[in-house]
């Protein structure tokens, strides 16, 4: 909104819009992480409660892909009224055992990366890229 208000040119636009998508895919999926695995106290979030309000997230998506067995059977009872607290123990246990967490941190790395080689453009002035 800044660059728009300040008459930014297009170009500048589209690499800030660029630099936004980027960073906002590396934020979500750090919330998503958070969310299971963050500390509460320095969260403010529940302990794996994105998994107890069966919160749609890549991690449940990738686990709905990869977990097989007692730990697909267990994914099954999310969002169910059986689904309970050492339930949701396990199965963050089972996700990251199946490497989903170390997956959603290389693509996390990765969205960042992303959005700092855009911020790399001759389109912008150091002073604003120092700024991001």
């Amino acid at each position: 909104m800044g660059a728009l208000a300040a008459g930014g040119s297009d170009q500048v636009l589209a690499v800030l819009s660029e630099y936004g998508d980027h960073i906002g895919q590396a934020f979500g999926l750090r919330d998503d992480y958070l969310g299971i695995w963050g500390d509460p106290k320095v969260t403010g979030k529940p302990a794996r409660g994105d998994l107890l309000e069966a919160k749609a997230t890549v991690i449940l998506a990738l686990a709905n892909q990869t977990l097989t067995g007692k730990d697909a059977k267990l994914l099954a009872k999310i969002g169910t009224p059986e689904f309970s607290e050492n339930d949701a123990v396990a199965l963050a246990d089972a996700i990251q055992k199946a490497g989903i967490a170390d997956e959603l941190e290389d693509r996390i790395t990765a969205a960042h990366q992303a959005a700092l080689e855009v911020l790399d453009s001759s389109l912008l002035v150091e002073a604003g890229v120092s700024g991001l």
